[in-house]
C-alpha cells in the first residue's frame, strides 16, 4: 500500500470522524441511527482490509465520543441528551462496560436504584473492574447501604 494511498484514506477518516462527531451535537437521535446504521452496512461489505480498518476506527472514535457526551450529560444532569448520547453509546459500542456504568449512574439520577445496580452489575460482568470509581462515584452514594451494591464491589478485585 503506497503512502499517497494511505494519506488519502486517513485524510477521509477524519473528515467522517468530524461529521459524524459534529452530528452527533447537532441532530437528532432518528438521524444519528440511520448515519451509524450506514457506516456499520459499509463496514459489512467492505472488501478492502485497510479501508475496513479505517471505517472501524471510525466507528471506535463514536464510542468515545459518544462517551464523553454522555459523561457531560449526565453530569449536568440533562436527562434528554443524556438518554440520546447513552443511545449512541449503545449502538456503536454494546458490548463496552462504560455504558452499562454511565447507564447506571443516569438511572440512578432517575431513581432507578434497582435498575442501576443491573446496569452495574452488566459493567461489571463486561470487565469494568474499577472498584474505587465505583465507590466514590458522587452518582452512587445513595446506593452505599444496599446490600446488593455490597455485593457489587466485593466481586471487584
Amino acid at each position: 500500500i503506497s503512502e499517497q494511498k494511505i494519506t488519502a484514506i486517513f485524510s477521509e477518516e477524519a473528515k467522517i470522524e468530524q461529521e459524524y462527531a459534529t452530528g452527533i451535537a447537532q441532530h437528532d437521535l432518528k438521524w444519528c441511527v440511520k448515519k451509524i446504521n450506514g457506516l456499520q452496512m459499509i463496514i459489512d461489505k467492505e472488501i478492502d482490509p485497510v479501508k475496513k480498518l479505517s471505517y472501524q476506527r471510525v466507528m471506535a472514535y463514536l464510542s468515545l465520543v459518544s462517551y464523553m457526551y454522555s459523561e457531560k450529560a449526565i453530569s449536568n444532569n440533562s436527562v434528554k441528551e443524556a438518554k440520546k448520547y447513552l443511545a449512541i453509546l449503545r449502538l456503536v459500542d454494546p458490548e463496552n462496560p462504560d455504558l452499562f456504568y454511565l447507564s447506571a449512574r443516569w438511572l440512578n439520577k432517575q431513581n432507578e436504584a434497582g435498575k442501576a445496580i443491573k446496569a452495574l452489575q452488566k459493567a461489571v460482568k463486561l470487565g469494568f473492574d474499577n472498584q474505587e470509581r465505583l465507590q466514590n462515584e458522587e452518582d452512587f452514594m445513595s446506593l452505599h447501604n444496599r446490600q446488593d451494591f455490597k455485593q457489587l464491589l466485593s466481586t471487584i478485585d
